[in-house]
């Protein structure tokens, strides 16, 4: 009975510690400049990601908000995420989120705001 005790528990250890887990949300940790109209955001790494996803609004005069645009899809290959097609010297707001395998998306990142040259 305790041989099969131990068996059972080592199998129900395995397979709790073999779920998958949300993914955790990336951070923005930069924002450099491209060429003019396109800002690189360059982000922290996340395991078991297969792509990161990036949306950006414009902000106004007043400093609303418009809304979310989609800025693309990037494989892990890279940390730094190009966004292009912005309108030179407007103040834009990035969040970035991963995308896994069976994991599915993570949040969305904290917001970062950068005025395009």
């Amino acid at each position: 009975m305790e041989i099969r005790f131990r068996f059972r528990e080592k199998i129900a250890d395995a397979f709790w510690h073999s779920a998958p887990a949300p993914l955790d949300a990336p951070a923005i940790r930069k924002i450099a400049h491209g060429h003019s109209g396109q800002l690189i955001l360059r982000i922290t790494r996340i395991a078991n990601t297969r792509v990161y996803e990036v949306r950006h609004a414009l902000v106004d005069a007043e400093g609303t908000p418009g809304p979310w645009l989609s800025g693309g899809a990037h494989h892990t290959n890279s940390r730094a995420l190009p966004v292009g097609d912005l309108v030179p010297g407007a103040l834009y707001r990035f969040q970035v989120r991963a995308i896994g395998g069976s994991t599915g998306y993570s949040d969305w990142s904290d917001t970062v705001s950068q005025r395009s040259l």
